[in-house]
């Protein structure tokens, strides 16, 4: 997914973003079969829903901001972005929801089992419109062609692993786009002189060849740029 993504997905920072609900449709081809029965085929139906704040959390992939899911009655999860990373910042309960105890919060399981659970559908995929701005298509496991057949599981076979990343368990705090937009900088830069774009990284931050090759491979893995050999 991080291969080919457009640029202009790639350093959206996040913000207000034109949201679109999509699903397959059927059309009249206004032809028949050799039994006289009308033949149809099937087109993508994009439809705006509203427009929303979002913060972009792995390449081509955005959550909308106030997310949350019902995960039990009465209980509902709040989820955020903070540094890169799905967390579940709020469980909350209803009205009439039940008490928050140490039994009722044991049976929802805990907050990375809920987040794997109800990703899928509070995420946003990234696309250019004709227009050329970034807009949110929801929900990511949404068709993306006419006739697209395919299984949820082939449709999130992309979005699975980004989900992985972004709730797996913390070890160093992650990079910040900031950084990782500047090592794409770097590199670019470094191309276009047809220098070692690792030594280039190295110089930049004053880190080791070994740890500018991290760096790279992180700012590839997370769309900032794309896989190419290095020099």
């Amino acid at each position: 997914m991080a291969d080919d993504i457009d640029p202009r997905i790639a350093q959206w920072p996040g913000g207000p973003l034109r949201v679109y609900d999509r699903q397959l449709g059927a059309v009249m081809t206004g032809e028949k079969n050799e039994a006289g029965a009308d033949l149809i085929d099937f087109t993508l139906v994009t439809e705006f829903r509203q427009r929303m704040k979002a913060k972009p959390f792995g390449p081509g992939l955005a959550l909308l901001e106030d997310s949350g899911s019902e995960v039990a009655p009465g209980l509902l999860v709040d989820v955020d972005v903070r540094g890169g990373r799905l967390q579940v910042v709020a469980i909350r309960s209803t009205e009439d929801g039940p008490e928050l105890t140490q039994t009722v919060l044991r049976s929802i399981g805990s907050p990375r089992e809920i987040l794997r659970k109800i990703a899928d559908r509070l995420v946003v995929r990234l696309e250019i419109d004709k227009r050329g701005r970034v807009i949110g298509i929801s929900p990511a496991y949404a068709p993306q062609y006419p006739r697209d057949f395919r299984s949820l599981e082939e449709r999130t076979a992309d979005v699975r692993p980004v989900i992985e990343r972004a709730t797996r368990k913390p070890g160093r705090p992650p990079l910040p786009d900031e950084d990782l937009r500047r090592v794409a900088r770097v590199v670019s830069e470094a191309r276009a002189r047809r220098e070692r774009i690792d030594k280039a990284v190295a110089e930049e931050f004053g880190i080791t060849w070994g740890a500018a090759k991290k760096r790279i491979r992180i700012a590839q893995e997370r769309g900032f740029l794309g896989k190419e050999q290095e020099r």
